[in-house]
């Protein structure tokens, strides 16, 4: 009886841990999508800020100023854009480092 009391505490704690890796790694996957999305979304916003500097090109400026309050913005979003994706590029570390070093949640 207790072979089968052992058998079954075993399967319960490696089912433990292979829901637990599962858990991680749909996590790391849905990081990554989210990089992906953040980056297509500088993509676009780039070509926001190309199509900024076009306009002011072919309305006569012979110079584009930083300063200017909507070049700014776009800039700042361009920032933000690549600071989330660091910040998910750590989390995913984070999550690589934690199943390399065997723990468990």
């Amino acid at each position: 009886m207790s072979i089968l009391k052992e058998a079954g505490d075993s399967f319960l704690k490696y089912s433990e841990i292979i829901v637990s890796k599962t858990s991680d790694y749909t996590r790391i996957a849905k990081l990554n999508i989210d990089i992906k999305r953040i980056e297509l979304e500088i993509d676009r916003t780039e070509k926001e800020l190309g199509g900024f500097v076009l306009g002011k090109i072919e309305s006569g400026a012979t110079s584009i100023d930083a300063t200017d309050q909507a070049l700014k913005y776009i800039c700042d979003k361009i920032k933000k854009h690549k600071s989330d994706i660091d910040s998910k590029k750590k989390e995913i570390e984070a999550l690589k480092k934690k199943d390399s070093s065997g723990q468990n949640t």
